[in-house]
């Protein structure tokens, strides 16, 4: 599995594919990959490393984790889709609270544990992204009236159109892109779900006793969610 992951892995951009090497692609989004085939990936080689090793593994971990860091949005958002051949956003929405709280944490402190890499100042960006959302105008996916967190906040949008839309234009040359996304389908819709393995996922992403900042504006700021239905 590590050999088919490296083999797989684009060294000159940072980025894990979606379909592993020698696996048939969807000719549309053969070029896209999701921020969930990073986590994984590097997460399974910084483990690999620690248990057999193998120098080739952690190279393609600390490349990707810096990739990761390097492509973090301004307000801590880990985005959703990237470009494999460019290294690229091609959509950024939805932000997954999982990937803010657990998922991104979990993958770092990882290659952290193997190699020494230090990514603490985006983890902690990352979690303030979710205690407090741009996108939500200061709100929070955090609800603590219902003691759950809202799994994401996207584009208002029917379906995955942005995703799709986004996808053909880069297919058709990497670097264009659908202009309309940005100027009509403007993020903010709550998705108001909560799945198990969030919070099972943040049970093991933050194990140990791992914490990032202690600042009050990341532990005790406690707005609602407006509109809750």
């Amino acid at each position: 599995m590590a050999r088919r992951l490296k083999v797989s892995f684009n060294e000159a951009t940072g980025v894990f594919p979606h379909w592993p090497y020698g696996v048939k692609r969807s000719f549309l989004r053969a070029h896209v990959s999701c921020f969930a085939d990073l986590v994984y990936p590097v997460q399974a080689l910084s483990y690999h490393y620690q248990a057999a090793g193998d120098e080739e593994s952690i190279a393609a971990a600390r490349r990707c984790g810096r990739f990761m860091r390097e492509t973090q949005g301004e307000q801590g958002q880990w985005w959703w889709h990237f470009d494999v051949r460019t290294g690229r956003v091609i959509e950024g929405y939805p932000v997954y609270a999982v990937h803010q709280d657990a998922m991104a944490p979990m993958a770092l402190w990882a290659l952290r544990d193997a190699c020494g890499e230090d990514s603490i100042e985006a983890i902690d960006r990352g979690v303030r992204w979710l205690v407090s959302s741009r996108e939500l105008r200061g709100e929070t996916l955090i609800d603590k009236t219902a003691d759950l967190i809202w799994r994401k906040v996207a584009r208002q949008e029917p379906g995955k159109l942005s995703r799709g839309m986004q996808a053909l234009a880069s297919r058709v040359s990497p670097g264009l892109r659908a202009p309309v996304i940005g100027s009509v389908l403007r993020p903010g819709c709550v998705d108001y779900e909560c799945r198990p393995y969030h919070l099972g996922w943040l049970l093991h992403a933050w194990k140990e006793g791992k914490a990032v900042s202690r600042q009050p504006s990341a532990v005790s700021h406690q707005p609602s969610v407006a509109g809750r239905p």
